[in-house]
């Protein structure tokens, strides 16, 4: 009977023959995939997603240019990695592996590989024990990664995608796809390269497949976007994805990585302080489609609705002019009390917003909502006061028409929420 393990780093050793084998053999797929289940290992979205391009890069091995893809590589394909090398007496190619790699657990395998290969005879230079690091692979200057660097607008859960993308020394481009909340950080990543000629097949893909816009951004605003997103990770103690941090040190930082938000550099602070102080037509913003989805999560339209209702059904209200005044005032205290405790929260989010409209050659509309994000800011302003941020909040729910219609009517039962 299969004994199976916990640790990730232990399955991958136990499994590292089977995954060489998966990889290297062109037998029945589907039997080598089976006993690679069988010798517990792991089998997620990512690793089949990595798997095919995993394949390309073990075929050219020892090549010195591949470490940097290797050491990026799910611990799963790199203990198969190491197997192989031991399997091909790459000695040579461990050595310089285990010069480069930070990995503790990994760092372990291969001192155990090169222990083994020794006393089979084969030699290899060693290494200084000063680790160069993983960034100071050489870039290719052919390949133009700026070309792969997107970012997805806000869902209703304040979900967002960056993709975030670097040259490869062989296969062209590498691409750290990000998934960041506005408010907790990152929550998932992927990791994978692309050859020159699948540039345009994922470029298509984000463009069309997502039914988010997006847009591209220059490369140091990907990284400013990334590391803002950490420090959110780090302000809720919340744990970044398995090997991201290694990940991200597969990318060279871009020397011109900004420290505040790009929009603010792209618009002179005259204009924004003239735009905060004008709200008038802010609401006429909700029409745009990069709009669609900035409103508040679901539960807190649900609450809204919850609590229209009870005015609507109130019994000390005793005609339809209080009825008005009593939804207008319980209207404003809601988006008040929710706009008023998201401040930096949805300022942030403005500016990423006046930032898209920017890129998207809307520069009006950007500097109109820049305005927005500094009122925001302002303690002494009611979010509810500003067109803007009730509509966030009423464009999805169906108001009640005065007068309401008579308690002794049919009651509706279904949401007035209208989701996008």
């Amino acid at each position: 009977m299969t004994k199976f393990v916990n640790d990730e780093a232990e399955r991958s050793k136990k499994a590292a023959k089977s995954l060489v084998r998966l990889l290297t053999e062109s037998g029945n797929f589907e039997s080598l995939l089976d006993d690679y289940v069988n010798n517990d290992g792991i089998l997620d979205g990512e690793f089949l997603t990595t798997l095919d391009s995993t394949k390309v890069l073990i075929s050219q091995l020892p090549n010195p240019s591949t470490i940097d893809q290797v050491i990026g590589l799910p611990v799963w394909f790199q203990e198969a990695i190491i197997e192989l090398c031991v399997q091909k007496s790459y000695a040579e190619y461990l050595a310089s592996l285990e010069d480069r790699c930070t990995d503790k657990s990994i760092q372990r395998s291969i001192k155990k590989a090169l222990h083994l290969l020794k006393r089979k005879g084969h030699s290899f230079e060693e290494k200084s024990k000063k680790k160069k690091g993983i960034f100071s692979r050489t870039i290719q200057p052919d390949v133009k990664s700026q070309s792969l660097n997107f970012i997805s607008l806000h869902d209703l859960k304040g979900n967002r995608i960056i993709w975030y993308a670097t040259s490869a020394p062989l296969s062209g481009i590498v691409v750290m796809e990000v998934y960041e909340n506005d408010v907790t950080g990152i929550f998932d990543s992927f990791f994978y390269d692309i050859g020159r000629s699948g540039q345009k097949n994922l470029l298509k893909k984000f463009k069309t497949d997502l039914g988010i816009p997006i847009i591209e951004i220059p490369e140091s605003h990907a990284r400013y976007l990334i590391n803002r997103a950490i420090s959110k990770n780090d302000q809720h103690g919340r744990p970044l994805p398995p090997r991201f941090l290694t990940r991200l040190n597969l990318f060279e930082k871009p020397h011109d990585t900004p420290t505040r938000h790009p929009i603010r550099d792209l618009i002179l602070n005259a204009a924004i302080q003239e735009s905060s102080k004008n709200f008038s037509a802010s609401d006429q913003l909700h029409n745009l489609n990069e709009f669609l989805w900035f409103s508040p999560e679901e539960q807190e339209l649900y609450m809204m609705e919850i609590k229209i209702n009870e005015v609507l059904k109130s019994k000390v209200i005793i005609n339809e002019q209080q009825r008005s005044e009593a939804l207008k005032t319980t209207l404003f205290r809601i988006i008040n009390t929710y706009f008023g405790n998201n401040r930096a929260r949805f300022a942030a989010r403005l500016e990423d917003m006046s930032y898209f409209l920017w890129m998207e050659d809307k520069k009006d509309y950007a500097v109109q909502v820049i305005g927005l994000a500094d009122a925001l800011m302002d303690e002494n302003v009611s979010p509810a006061d500003i067109p803007f941020f009730s509509r966030a909040f009423t464009k999805l729910i169906k108001l009640p028409e005065m007068p309401v219609k008579p308690e002794n009517a049919k009651a509706e039962t279904d949401s007035k929420i209208i989701l996008p």
